[in-house]
């Protein structure tokens, strides 16, 4: 059990996607200028991340892998994560209408994000059993979603700031941006 909780405090905070791997960096700025998008984005993709990894393990391993077929696993993860956000964006369609109407753009930018294709890739290298793989998929997701909801937070807090003109928005958030992660960097030892 304890090793489960390390493999989630290592996805989350000590191989953060956004910080450490620089995966997702295009969502994590386009969707941390306002908290409802951000909490949206963290959960959609969250969900997205999740599903995207197991479809792709499973896949990886009982098809791809047996065939020789390893070649073939950006394309078929690609596939996965596209189908995957597709899906899920046309149930969030028909449930919430005025969340997909308001961010019909963030749903779509799911499918394509280089942090679910990437942690897809990060775990068909991996050498962990299938449940701990699914475990620190999840705890990716969390980290993730903790980064964008905290960044939209941050940001949020900068634009009522006293910030001096040439650090005005764009500067001051990649700023703030390396500040966090090498916050993160320093969780490096933790686990």
């Amino acid at each position: 059990m304890s090793e489960l909780i390390s493999l989630i405090i290592a996805a989350a905070l000590v191989n953060n996607l956004v910080f450490i791997q620089l995966l997702g960096v295009s969502c994590f700025f386009h969707f941390s200028n306002r908290l409802g998008p951000a909490i949206e984005l963290a959960l959609f993709t969250g969900v997205v991340f999740f599903l995207t990894s197991f479809a792709a393990q499973v896949i990886f391993q009982f098809i791809l892998q047996p065939l020789g077929l390893e070649v073939f696993k950006l394309v078929c993860f690609l596939v996965i994560s596209g189908t995957f956000s597709t899906v899920l964006a046309v149930l969030v369609r028909e449930h919430f209408p005025l969340s997909y109407r308001g961010n019909y753009l963030l749903f779509h930018f799911a499918g394509g994000n280089s942090a679910v294709v990437g942690l897809a890739l990060n775990n068909s290298f991996s050498e962990l059993p299938f449940i701990s793989i699914m475990v620190y998929s999840f705890g990716a997701a969390l980290g993730f979603g903790l980064v964008i909801i905290g960044f939209a937070a941050m940001s949020l807090r900068l634009s009522t700031a006293d910030v001096p003109v040439p650090f005005r928005e764009a500067p001051i958030l990649l700023l703030s941006a390396g500040i966090a992660a090498m916050g993160f960097l320093g969780f490096a030892g933790l686990v």
